[in-house]
């Protein structure tokens, strides 16, 4: 019974490694380029300080 579960969530899990690979390379999926944009803008104004110490050394 548990490796019938453990298939399931395996196969699950599909769509969303998928799409976080897509993102990691740059593709914008399910994203409009404004919605994007205010993101940065908003991380580089108004994060807290670990989130924009992170934000900060991933974009460079």
């Amino acid at each position: 019974m548990s490796k019938k579960w453990g298939f399931a969530a395996s196969v699950a899990l599909i769509p969303y490694a998928v799409l976080k690979t897509l993102w990691a390379n740059g593709v914008v999926i399910l994203a409009s380029v404004k919605g994007i944009e205010g993101l940065h803008a908003s991380m580089k104004t108004s994060a807290d300080p670990v989130s924009a110490f992170l934000y900060v050394n991933a974009s460079t």
